[in-house]
């Protein structure tokens, strides 16, 4: 456990170090945050750590997709935003990209409960998505924070 939360630590500094845009860098923040969080509030035996940690990983690398597509199309809105460029047809085109994005992340979330359910009591797996939604929120609250109601006239 306490080697979790060194390397947890030791890749959010570096990250920090190595980030420059201060969106990307709110996002490693959190879900650094995210994973101290998980490790704390669940409780996991030995074998449920075992066997979670694992899981987690890919579950992480596999929802991480979906979010970097999410920042590369806030990342388009604010350019476009800039320099004042986004047409009806471009706001269409991140609409739909938008709607894809989250049920891409939906998926990954329902395709990976029944492997969690296998390893952990359901209270322990409600608990985890508790916590995965609040992260997720707060990353949501942080962007809605920072980016500007698209102009329409």
């Amino acid at each position: 456990m306490k080697t979790l939360i060194i390397v947890v630590v030791f890749y959010f500094v570096l990250a920090t170090i190595a980030v420059a845009d201060p969106l990307e860098q709110s996002r490693i923040e959190l879900e650094a945050q995210k994973k101290i969080h998980v490790s704390n509030s669940l409780n996991l035996t030995a074998s449920e750590s075992n066997q979670f940690w694992g899981i987690y990983s890919e579950y992480e690398r596999d929802l991480g997709r979906a979010t970097s597509a999410m920042f590369e199309l806030i990342r388009k809105f604010s350019a476009g935003y800039q320099n004042n460029s986004i047409s009806d047809q471009s706001a269409a085109n991140m609409l739909a990209e938008f709607f894809r994005i989250e049920a891409q992340k939906l998926q990954v979330k329902q395709s990976y409960l029944p492997r969690f359910q296998a390893i952990l009591p359901n209270k322990k797996v409600l608990q985890f998505y508790q916590i995965d939604n609040k992260v997720d929120s707060l990353i949501r609250c942080d962007v809605a924070k920072r980016l500007p109601l698209i102009k329409t006239e």
